[in-house]
């Protein structure tokens, strides 16, 4: 790599040669190896829950040794999950079968030729179901109301091999059982008419098609008369920029203080200093912070609400910086018009802004999300990032704007990206890395260079064959790589910095904000619309469209 400093190519068609994306299948050569034989039928027997069962390994093994096994279970006739050993035993434990039927397994071999097929079932093992253990992790709390108390637990392990239906939770006050109640497969249940002031215990018993299993040891002794208390603290999930607002999203905290949450309290901070608390009622567990200075930088935290007051807050929020939608234009309108000139170089139509600029008004779209919209559209996926995969790959350096701009145009005005790329092929800075190479030698360095990993043999016996014979010239193989679906996965947020930085700023990024952004972009932490939004609050920006 010549500038960037980081890998602007990936290592793209490691699974899959281009001779296979092309259609054209290269020949196996004479004497490869195949998939093994299939083994024959497995031998199963059956400990408590468990399965043991043994196979011989197959007659050939294609002439690649094993490396592993497949067994397909199968319940009453029915394929289940695959399960695969990276083993060469011929023995292997399965459990986490279900019950209640016939199981049978067939069995295939695996080398680095392939897999084999399926052998003949096995002889048939099964067992019966059995009622579920007990549930653990019992405890009760108070709701706030006198007679109700909320009984929490976690399922048992062993279900017994059938199905948890249900729960069964058995009040007791001095050591005798009071009426059970039945609940469908939850693991939270309120239980009410409780007699106030009154001591109790409860046990939990678990349902499944068997009856009720063992019931829990009684749970520590509560007394069903209590006050709230303050509710715990939620998690901030997002927290997203707005014009003079912050839209957030967070979870309900896990616990409530017994009654029912009666809304959330949004705290935003300018450095370490806490802003006027905004109250939401309800229980969403989304808002907008309102009221915010643009160009600010803000953190929040949330605390939810109930009748005994705020709980603690969540831990802060990530920065969030508020900017007006369609900074730096006075209007919707003057935005739109600028974002189609720069990136589809043609004015918006009657309907297309109105429609983009109602939605930039309502703050119902952020103003990146024009942009990567724009970037989605026939033009940019026809002409604008073909252009650019194919400069990337002659040339693997960052684009200069002007030049990119320019064939940019000339694809868009009907030049063929085959003429494009003879034009790239004849170039000085083309001819003097590869001119003096041979068709091979060229192929191979594409390999290495471009796509940055080993040739496969297959893949360069077919384009040096296209090269010799004359049925492709060096411009038309570049296309079959910068084209390919592996190269266009793998560039991406190469392709997407490049296009908006040229088309909305007309320079490039500096290397090290490159580097930055696209390992963003590659983490998933960034989109298209955030490189967007970026370049939006330059100056450079302001100062060029304004």
């Amino acid at each position: 790599m010549a500038t960037t400093g980081r890998r602007v190519v990936r290592a793209l068609l490691a699974a899959v040669p281009l001779v296979v994306l092309l259609a054209v299948v290269a020949p196996a050569p004479a004497g490869a190896a195949t998939a093994p034989g299939a083994p024959a039928a497995g031998t199963a027997s059956i400990t408590g829950r468990t399965v043991t069962l043994s196979w011989a390994p197959p007659a050939s093994d294609g002439g690649s040794p094993l490396t592993g096994y497949q067994v397909r279970p199968r319940w009453n006739g029915q394929g289940l999950t695959v399960r695969t050993y990276s083993s060469t035993a011929t023995t292997q434990s399965i459990a986490d079968l279900p019950a209640d039927g016939d199981l049978t397994f067939e069995v295939a071999a695996v080398s680095a030729a392939g897999t084999s097929g399926w052998s003949a079932q096995s002889n048939k093992v099964g067992w019966t179901s059995t009622v579920a253990a007990a549930p653990t992790g019992l405890a009760i709390s108070h709701t706030g109301s006198s007679t109700q108390v909320r009984v929490t637990f976690t399922p048992p392990v062993d279900t017994g091999g059938a199905p948890i239906t249900g729960y069964r939770i058995t009040p007791y006050v001095g050591g005798v059982a009071r009426e059970a109640a039945v609940y469908g497969n939850f693991t939270t249940h309120l239980v009410s008419d409780l007699q106030a002031g009154q001591t109790y215990t409860f046990t939990v018993a678990t349902q499944n098609k068997r009856g009720y299993g063992p019931e829990t040891a009684p749970s520590p002794p509560i007394v069903a008369d209590a006050t709230p208390g303050l509710p715990g603290a939620p998690q901030i999930f997002t927290a997203t920029a707005g014009d003079a607002k912050a839209y957030l999203t967070w979870s309900a905290p896990n616990d409530t203080g017994g009654v029912v949450l009666t809304g959330y309290d949004i705290t935003p901070y300018l450095g370490d200093v806490a802003q006027p608390v905004q109250h939401l009622t309800g229980t969403a567990t989304s808002g907008t912070a309102t009221g915010l200075v643009n160009e600010k930088t803000y953190r929040f935290t949330v605390a939810a609400r109930n009748s005994a007051g705020a709980g603690a807050p969540s831990p802060l929020s990530g920065s969030v910086t508020p900017i007006s939608l369609w900074k730096p234009f006075a209007t919707p309108e003057a935005f739109v018009q600028q974002q189609y000139a720069d990136l589809l170089s043609r004015p918006p139509t009657g309907a297309e802004l109105s429609s983009w600029s109602a939605k930039l008004r309502s703050d119902s779209i952020s103003a990146g999300w024009l942009a990567s919209s724009l970037r989605l559209s026939s033009d940019h996926v026809t002409h604008v990032s073909p252009v650019t995969r194919l400069y990337f790959a002659y040339y693997l350096r960052l684009p200069d704007p002007g030049g990119l701009k320019y064939w940019i145009g000339k694809k868009r005005s009907g030049r063929s990206l085959g003429d494009i790329s003879n034009s790239f092929a004849a170039s000085s800075e083309f001819t003097s890395r590869y001119g003096n190479m041979t068709n091979r030698a060229f192929v191979e360095r594409i390999y290495t260079s471009v796509m940055e990993r080993t040739a496969d043999p297959a893949g360069v016996a077919y384009w040096t064959k296209q090269l010799d014979t004359r049925k492709k010239n060096r411009g038309q193989v570049m296309i079959g790589f910068s084209e390919s679906p592996e190269y266009q996965r793998g560039n991406r947020s190469e392709v997407a910095i490049c296009v908006l930085y040229a088309l909305m700023l007309g320079k490039m990024p500096t290397n090290l904000e490159f580097n930055s952004l696209a390992d963003a972009m590659d983490r998933g932490s960034l989109d298209d619309w955030d490189i967007a939004k970026r370049i939006y609050l330059l100056p450079a920006y302001a100062d060029r469209v304004t």
